[in-house]
């Protein structure tokens, strides 16, 4: 009885020891599987915002790796996750990141005083008209911001002593069929004018493009114009004085051009 004891009190600590890999193994698998779910609940989140890259980048080779990720979450969405590494979720997840964040990086476009995110988030259902609108009775840089607040429009502030002065010049118009915003700002004294795109409002293709018909008028006046008594500077129409031509036994006919 005592020998038996014996050997059951010496043979404990080896099971404890023999023990002790078996719960460090269950546990690394039970935090595989919880980091297989953050891994994969993050790259469907993320879903949304390549879509977006894909939609809205203007670089190819950007648009297309892009279009590649998205076929890999895709493909991971009817896939079996359980048979998915955590360092194929991993690096999966980090190209993404990756390529979200070269994606806002670009997207703030500006001059050294002001940098605006060209694509507007979460606004798909809000008529740029509109927010042209707003945009154009703001006087000050309070205002704007207030404006740029409420639409979700992101800017980066570099210079702060020169935004005291600025202005919505009358010119910023919308493409209300594209949800695409043109907004020109006049900065300082002398008015420096900046152009930005704002992109990602909502799209109204029942909406006829004002701007675009109002360009097309012109080119094509300007077109007539020029047929009749040639081109003026800045699409503007001149005439140009004409002498009789001496008299010749032919005559050929000059175009306008």
């Amino acid at each position: 009885m005592k020998k038996s004891l014996k050997c059951a009190l010496f043979m404990m600590p080896s099971l404890g020891l023999l023990g002790l890999p078996l719960v460090a193994a269950s546990c690394n698998k039970t935090n595989s599987k919880i980091d297989n779910k953050d891994a994969l609940k993050n790259i469907k989140e993320a879903k949304k915002d390549i879509e977006e890259i894909i939609k809205y980048e203007k670089d190819a080779l950007e648009k297309e790796n892009a279009t590649k990720l998205l076929d890999q979450i895709k493909n991971l969405e009817k896939e079996d996750s359980k048979k998915l590494s955590d360092k194929e979720l991993s690096d999966l997840l980090e190209k993404i990141k990756e390529a979200i964040a070269d994606f806002n990086n670009r997207s703030f476009l500006g001059n050294e005083i002001l940098k605006i995110n060209r694509l507007v988030k979460n606004q798909g259902n809000t008529e740029s008209e509109k927010v042209v609108e707003e945009l154009k009775k703001t006087s000050d840089w309070t205002k704007l911001k207030e404006v740029f607040a409420k639409y979700s429009i992101e800017f980066k502030l570099l210079e702060e002593d020169k935004i005291k002065e600025i202005k919505v010049a009358d010119e910023s118009h919308s493409h209300p069929h594209e949800g695409i915003i043109h907004l020109t700002i006049e900065f300082g004294q002398d008015k420096t004018k900046f152009n930005y795109e704002l992109v990602g409002f909502k799209l109204e293709p029942s909406k006829e493009d004002k701007h675009k018909h109002e360009h097309d008028h012109d080119h094509e006046n300007g077109n007539n114009h020029e047929g009749e008594h040639g081109e003026g500077n800045n699409g503007t129409s001149t005439t140009t004085p004409t002498t009789p031509a001496p008299s010749s036994p032919t005559t050929t006919p000059t175009s306008g051009k």
